[in-house]
């Protein structure tokens, strides 16, 4: 019984990533090749740097904003690194990452449909930075307060698979300003709504 629910829930891990890859990796936000990012040696190596980020949502291990967005920021470097050392390009950008994480979070949080507790398990998750949201986002930008930071329409709609990590001062990978101010953007609203973000993105759609 207990070898079944392993099995099962390795099935369940690879339906979500191989779902969330083809989401991440879609039309021309990846400029290169799609096939072989869903087989299974490269869910392997993946599978290493995305579930102990996941687990920890599931199990509630996250107890402020800061901490998980540190976790998910080490998770879509070392994400981008292994894809592009194995590609040997760097095609595959924080952009595509980010996408990757937060539809298979996305996927995770229908567990807790009907289950407030659960639920807010994923009050930390991000919101997936897509074509769909962005466009939400701009048209109700006039009642953000950092409405003038959001730049103008082509800089915060640009297709979000070519954004890229940014350096500080010590030349450390960071978030790119725009995926900062799409995810404050997005908490805004959905707080006002009493949601998390999410929940928002189901809502969006």
């Amino acid at each position: 019984m207990k070898d079944n629910k392993i099995n099962l829930d390795d099935k369940i891990f690879r339906f979500i990533f191989i779902e969330a890859m083809r989401d991440a990796v879609i039309q021309l936000s990846y400029k290169g090749n799609k096939k072989w990012l869903m087989e299974s040696d490269v869910l392997n190596v993946l599978k290493i740097e995305i579930e102990p980020l996941i687990n920890k949502v599931l199990n509630n291990k996250y107890t402020s904003q800061d901490n998980y967005d540190e976790d998910f920021l080490c998770t879509t470097i070392n994400i981008c690194k292994h894809i592009n050392n194995m590609a040997q390009n760097d095609n595959f950008t924080f952009g595509n990452a980010q996408k990757l994480i937060n539809i298979m979070l996305k996927y995770f949080y229908i567990t807790s449909y009907k289950n407030d507790i659960s639920k807010d398990f994923f009050r930390f998750c991000h919101c997936p930075m897509d074509q769909q949201l962005l466009e939400n986002i701009w048209s109700k930008r006039k009642n953000l307060n950092i409405n003038k930071t959001l730049g103008n329409r082509n800089y915060f709609l640009k297709s979000w698979g070519n954004e890229d990590f940014e350096e500080d001062e010590n030349g450390r990978q960071i978030y790119p300003k725009r995926y900062t101010l799409f995810q404050l953007s997005v908490r805004y609203f959905a707080n006002k709504e009493k949601k998390n973000s999410l929940e928002y993105d189901y809502y969006a759609w």
